[in-house]
């Protein structure tokens, strides 16, 4: 199980943020990495939504 980890603050996406993340995850081409979201830890679901919040898209992409 997981440790508690700070508080992240709730995510809020722009209209186009949301439909590039929805276009990733119906994508046929996705890469795996992010077709593997579904399978991640909550350490990791914690990681990446800071880098969501520090960066947006970008910080999903330039790490992955």
């Amino acid at each position: 199980m997981s440790r508690p980890g700070p508080k992240i603050p709730p995510l809020s996406l722009a209209d186009a943020q949301r439909a590039v993340l929805e276009g990733w995850a119906r994508g046929r081409t996705t890469l795996q990495t992010l077709a593997q979201w579904s399978r991640i830890a909550p350490d990791t679901v914690r990681t990446w939504r800071r880098r969501f919040l520090d960066n947006g898209l970008d910080g999903l992409c330039d790490q992955a």
